[in-house]
């Protein structure tokens, strides 16, 4: 049960949260609600394509099997620029 809530938060609101705070501070609540829902899925399945597009990327990356390691590093990174924004550091 705790692992599905993990996922669902990980897929369908994490990365749309963070690519919503970086890149649509000044929209409204509602609107941050949409982008953060839509983007989530959005990232989520350009991620899955990529890593199982052909032959060469699903052994380059382990395809579909791993998406979740992936899902992992990119909202680390996603946090990362997203922290970094916050310090004024980078997108001023």
């Amino acid at each position: 049960m705790i692992q599905a809530i993990i996922g669902i938060l990980f897929v369908f609101v994490i990365p749309g949260f963070l690519l919503t705070q970086i890149f649509f501070k000044k929209e409204k609540i509602l609107e941050k609600l949409f982008l953060t829902v839509l983007l989530s899925i959005t990232f989520t399945v350009v991620l899955g394509l990529l890593l199982g597009f052909n032959e060469l990327t699903f052994r380059l990356t382990g395809g579909l099997h791993k998406l979740w390691v992936y899902v992992i590093i990119l909202n680390v990174i996603l946090l990362g620029i997203y922290v970094l924004k916050q310090k004024k550091l980078i997108f001023k």
